[in-house]
């Protein structure tokens, strides 16, 4: 990059180039400058003072810092510089080392003013106030350019130090200079105030406040000059100024209630216990308490007791204050409020909805109580009331978002989303940031089956509170819902590091390590889980599942057992243990399980449809028959539980029933491969041979395999179209070569075609027979191979 120096012109000229790049804020090309003149001309003071000030203007202190020192070596008695280091060492927060540069500076030049000026203010700030104003005299004494910023100076220090009447001579003097300073008048109004000039303070508030509105203790000291003269509301209206400047300054919020108090205006104190109650540390409260403390046992002293208390959120004290106060002035209505809220805090619904309505009934109905009454309406679950509350608040404050999250909150619950979404997105416009709202939209989302917005807001929650690992879990939860399992996985990690101690993460993260498989990791987690919680019934069935799918199966029985024990009305736990008690091969057992399950639970849908299973599998097919009849009484479009019906009503012998069961299920699911098998099935052992070869010829559609091609093989046998059977029979071979069956069968077709194939294919079955160990059906073929019925 060409360099900003330029060789071919003078030092001075150079010199002149640098001193424009620094006042164009071109700081690097005036330090590049500078330093290349310095190359040349060691010396040259003014380079080195503009590279100081260009480092400094480009954030570089301490290289500012040392090029001034290098500066000083040269020009011990430059006060100047000793002053602009002394700022530079400020900036940084080196309080000693800048009052020890303005100490040499004044060593070295006692009869010059900024030096004893900046020394001034560093002792005002640190409150040594004499030899603060000692310093500010000293300066004034040699004349300084600054003339009003030293009067100023030392016109602040003197009310610091009570002496007013020298405080307006002070500002008096600096404001002849600089008569705009909204400062200066702010300064003068207070000394004027404390000399008891109350008009005077009046119009220095006033003009400050009028000069610079944004400026926040202007407000404050004409708040409280109004207060001390009783113009409250003029009062009330400045503090509410400040607030709007200052919200998070909770010295002013404390002013608001104090004035509320004062003037016992229960909807103000109402809002001022919404404001403070969201710190209840607060160190403020420590001074209220023993300003309030020490009112007398008057009626107004039970009025600042009972507030104080409530601010405090000292409930049960604060309700005896109001109870003792509206004992002796019943139609005190503010306090109606204020106890009302103090009810609704204490879980007295009911009474606070009687004393917040003879509020509102009584007086100007506010916002905040409507709130109040409508929070208590909801929590008794009289929605329609809290709604109508909640509007009417919002009426007449619609800028307050917690009425917005509380109307969503009462849509969500009537399962009315879409007015829920349209209420908690206008809560979320006045309160962008708000993490019950923002939950609280995900929720819905996920209700208007959106569930990429509702992942939006719970990324947008991480982002806001990113050390909440309860968010983490439920991102978890939500990215397992929408199959991103490695996501779910990363999201619970992160929320079991925030919170190790939560047994559900630990099991929510296992559950997603068994759907991919890895049921070690997933033994790991519910073993912690079980750590965590000993007693918790869903952690053992979780940790059981691990040990089912790793094999361990006594393990496994164990952990289900337990679980059943701690919640034996849980019918999940149970039929887990069931199941594996089957797999164990121990069904009595499964059977005693799923009996004391459903004698405690008797419509336990999905234990009796295990019990019948259990049932079929064990050959008790009349008991079989009634559970599925039961089940199906409830779920009657279930074609599973036909198919199972129907094996069962088959084993009994029951065969119209077991077609009837057959052709249900394949009235709700035509395609049901498995029902389309068993009928054909039944049908060819009723010998309607028509009626099955259509089932068959109808499966072979879906799946051409050997058994299908055999089962129609022999209908077409039957039904005496042996070149089909033929036909059908080679399709079963050629799928499977080594199916004897299919070979016997193949020869009595060819034999009643009279076509000696029939018996090489009666001997190719015996020696697939005989391989097969199957001396039965291979005595059969020797015996038809003796007879050559051929």
């Amino acid at each position: 990059m060409d360099s900003f120096y330029n060789s071919s012109i003078s030092i001075d000229e150079n010199y002149q180039q640098a001193l424009a790049a620094y006042e164009h804020q071109q700081f690097h090309a005036a330090v590049e400058i500078c330093s290349l003149i310095l190359t040349q001309a060691p010396y040259h003071l003014d380079a080195l003072q503009i590279k100081a000030a260009a480092q400094l203007e480009s954030g570089d202190f301490r290289a500012g810092i040392a090029t001034f020192e290098r500066a000083l070596s040269i020009a011990p008695k430059n006060i100047e510089i000793h002053c602009n280091r002394a700022t530079a060492l400020l900036t940084i927060g080196e309080t000693l080392a800048a009052q020890e540069a303005l100490d040499q500076a004044i060593a070295q030049r006692p009869t010059q003013s900024r030096p004893y000026f900046m020394r001034g203010l560093i002792l005002l700030a640190q409150s040594a106030i004499p030899e603060a104003i000692a310093d500010f005299d000293r300066a004034l004494e040699f004349a300084p350019e600054n003339l009003g910023e030293v009067y100023k100076s030392r016109g602040l220090a003197r009310t610091l130090q009570e002496d007013w009447s020298e405080a307006v001579n002070d500002c008096d003097q600096a404001l002849k200079l600089n008569e705009l300073d909204p400062e200066l008048l702010n300064i003068r109004g207070l000394a004027h105030w404390r000399l008891g000039h109350e008009n005077a303070a009046l119009k220095d508030f006033s003009d400050a406040i009028a000069l610079a509105p944004s400026h926040i203790e202007p407000w404050l000291n004409r708040a409280q000059l109004y207060w001390q003269q009783r113009q409250l509301t003029e009062a009330q209206q400045d503090l509410a100024q400040a607030h709007l400047l200052a919200p998070e300054r909770e010295d002013i919020q404390l002013k608001q209630w104090q004035l509320a108090v004062a003037n016992k205006e229960a909807s103000a104190i109402l809002s001022q216990v919404e404001s403070l109650l969201k710190d209840k540390t607060s160190s403020e409260h420590a001074n209220v308490r023993a300003w309030l403390a020490a009112q007398p046992e008057t009626p107004e002293g039970s009025w600042i007791r009972g507030s104080l208390e409530t601010v405090l959120s000292n409930w049960p004290s604060a309700l005896s204050h109001w109870n003792q106060l509206i004992a002796i002035q019943p139609e005190a209505f503010g306090a109606y409020a204020l106890r009302g809220l103090v009810k609704c805090k204490l879980g007295d619904y009911s009474g606070a909805v009687s004393d917040l309505t003879s509020f509102l009934t009584q007086c100007q109905p506010t916002a905040v109580a409507l709130k109040c009454r409508g929070e208590a309406h909801y929590l008794m679950g009289n929605q329609a009331q809290a709604l109508s509350d909640f509007s009417a608040a919002s009426s007449l404050n619609s800028e307050d978002p917690d009425l917005y999250r509380y109307r969503a909150r009462i849509f969500a619950e009537q399962t009315i989303w879409s007015r829920a979404l349209a209420e908690i997105n206008q809560a979320l416009a006045l309160q962008p940031q708000n993490l019950e709202a923002i939950n609280l939209r995900g929720l819905i989302w996920l209700r208007l089956e959106q569930p990429q917005r509702a992942l939006a807001d719970l990324d947008l929650h991480i982002t806001l509170s990113p050390e909440d690992a309860i968010a983490w879990g439920n991102r978890g939860s939500l990215r397992a819902q929408l199959d991103d399992l490695e996501g779910a996985l990363a999201d619970f990690g992160r929320s079991l590091q925030l919170q190790p101690e939560a047994s559900g993460g630990w099991q929510e993260r296992g559950r997603v390590l068994m759907r991919l498989g890895r049921f070690a990791e997933a033994l790991s987690d519910f073993q912690q889980a079980v750590q965590l919680q000993p007693e918790s019934a869903a952690a053992l069935n979780n940790r059981g599942v691990a040990y089912r799918n790793l094999g361990e199966l006594e393990a496994a029985r164990q952990d289900f057992a337990a679980a059943s024990q701690l919640q034996p009305e849980n019918v999940a736990f149970a039929e887990n243990q069931a199941e594996l008690l089957v797999a164990m091969g121990q069904p009595e057992q499964a059977l005693r399980t799923l009996n004391r399950l459903l004698k405690d639970c008797p419509h336990a849908v999905s234990s009796q449809k295990l019990r019948a299973d259990i049932y079929l599998q064990t050959q008790r097919f009349d008991q079989a028959v009634a559970d599925y009849s039961a089940v199906l009484s409830g779920d009657p479009q279930n074609p599973e539980l036909y198919y199972r019906r129907s094996i069962a009503y088959s084993y009994l012998n029951k065969t119209k029933a077991a077609i009837a069961d057959a052709s249900q299920g394949l009235m709700i699911a035509p395609e049901a491969f498995q029902l389309l098998i068993l009928r054909g099935k039944l049908y060819l052992n009723a010998e309607n041979y028509r009626a099955a070869l259509q089932d068959f010829s109808q499966a072979i559609k879906q799946d051409p395999s050997a058994d299908i091609y055999y089962y129609r093989g022999v209908c077409n046998h039957y039904l005496s179209q042996f070149d089909q059977a033929v036909a059908d029979y080679s399709e079963a071979i050629r799928c499977n070569p080594e199916f004897s069956a299919a070979y016997q069968d193949r020869g009595h077709s060819y034999a009643a075609l009279q076509n000696s194939q029939a018996k090489q294919d009666w001997q190719q079955a015996l020696a697939l027979y005989n391989s097969q160990g199957n001396r039965q059906k291979a005595a059969e073929i020797e015996q038809l191979l003796k007879e050559n019925l051929l």
